[in-house]
């Protein structure tokens, strides 16, 4: 990791002014992308490769969570819905208006940096009358699992998050493609109504690497289930231009009584039909968000995100992607070395703010190798629950 003095880094927060950021150059494949598209065999597993720093978003990947899933407004009030069909629509605008940011023409800044080992990411919004926490961490680097926590105490709110990336490289005729699956969950708690929600993110592919005119588009199922039973699927339909059907459904004994049918282009605008009924539910032009606040990374300890990668950004913001590419390998090569080190004497890495959950004495899986972190200032009103029902 850089060791940069304190008074630089004061004077270079504005390299965290969103408003402040450099254009970004539409990267369209084509020679760009032929040395690294020539080190890899269709198949690969690419977490671990080293992607070239143009994909690179400013920001780690702890920090995209907390971009992607920035609470709403309309989402806090959500647990004062008394109608349970509405409730789920509200929680399907806020996360169809969160993947509606992923699709895009060319490859540049698709992804956050890889978060090291026991990285962690903090920061909040500000609401008229309440204020939304986000705590984030890296428990695991092999394989990659960032686990994060957002909490509105006010307005009875609860997510958690854990989310691990696989990305894997596939080659075609129609030329290759990069394919993302983020393996994992996100629980939605609405603490007042005892009610909770289980969210599966779709798949995210970046095509026509090799040939130009790349683009990035969402692939296959989102799915939201909830606790009283009712369940959303939302379909993106590969090289459609980012069309997607979805439906709403309550499950009966013989079949599922579908409640709303949804249509629409996942980056623009939504809508569900409810009795042949049509009504906007969301509509990418028009989403708000709120200012987050952050820590300023002179005040940071050396293992929180912006603090870890300041200088990768800086060179990024000052478009010097070689410069970017050698303080990225730096980082990663400490983080290498400290591994090793590690295994020699045998050690086990133990997250600081996350522990597993478990049930029966077993820990749960969220995934093939995904095991369910929790933050471990969790209040656990689902014990508290379940107690009062007994």
């Amino acid at each position: 990791m850089t060791d940069i003095p304190i008074e630089q880094l004061q004077q270079e927060e504005y390299l965290y002014d969103s408003a402040r950021r450099p254009s970004v150059d539409i990267v369209n494949g084509g020679g760009v992308l032929m040395n690294f598209l020539k080190s890899l065999k269709p198949g690969a597993d690419l977490v671990g490769a080293l992607a070239p720093t143009f994909s690179l978003k400013p920001y780690s990947f702890l920090e995209w969570v907390s971009e992607l899933l920035q609470p709403k407004d309309f989402l806090l009030k959500a647990p004062k819905i008394s109608n349970p069909e509405k409730r789920m629509l509200s929680i399907l605008k806020y996360i169809c208006e969160a993947v509606s940011t992923m699709p895009q023409q060319g490859v540049q800044q698709v992804k956050g940096y890889n978060s090291i080992l026991g990285e962690t990411f903090e920061c909040s919004w500000e609401h008229e009358t309440s204020t939304t926490t986000f705590f984030g961490e890296q428990v695991s680097h092999h394989p990659p699992i960032s686990a994060c926590y957002i909490e509105n105490k006010t307005c009875g709110l609860q997510i958690e998050i854990v989310f691990q990336p696989k990305v894997r490289f596939h080659g075609s005729l129609s030329g290759p493609s990069v394919q993302s699956h983020i393996e994992g969950a996100i629980f939605i708690h609405l603490v007042p109504i005892k009610e909770h929600y289980e969210v599966r993110l779709p798949h995210f592919v970046c095509r026509n690497l090799l040939f130009g005119g790349s683009y990035c588009e969402l692939n296959d199922d989102l799915t939201i289930t909830c606790s009283n039973g009712l369940k959303s699927t939302v379909n993106f339909r590969s090289k459609s231009k980012n069309k997607c059907t979805g439906q709403l459904v309550r499950p009966t004994h013989n079949r599922d009584e579908v409640l709303y049918k949804i249509e629409g282009v996942s980056n623009q605008k939504l809508t569900v039909h409810h009795k042949d009924k049509p009504s906007l539910l969301m509509n990418a032009a028009s989403i708000k968000t709120t200012k987050k606040n952050v820590k300023p990374v002179a005040e940071q300890t050396e293992i929180e995100s912006r603090r870890v990668w300041h200088a990768v950004t800086k060179s990024i913001f000052e478009k010097n992607l070689d410069q970017a590419t050698k303080y990225k390998t730096l980082i990663e090569d400490a983080e290498r070395v400290l591994r090793k080190q590690r295994d020699s004497r045998g050690e086990k890495w133990t997250p600081t703010h996350f522990e597993t959950v478990k049930k029966n004495g077993k820990e749960i899986p969220l995934g093939n190798s995904t095991l369910y972190y929790r933050y471990k200032k969790f209040d656990h009103f689902h014990e508290s629950v379940e107690k009062k029902d007994e």
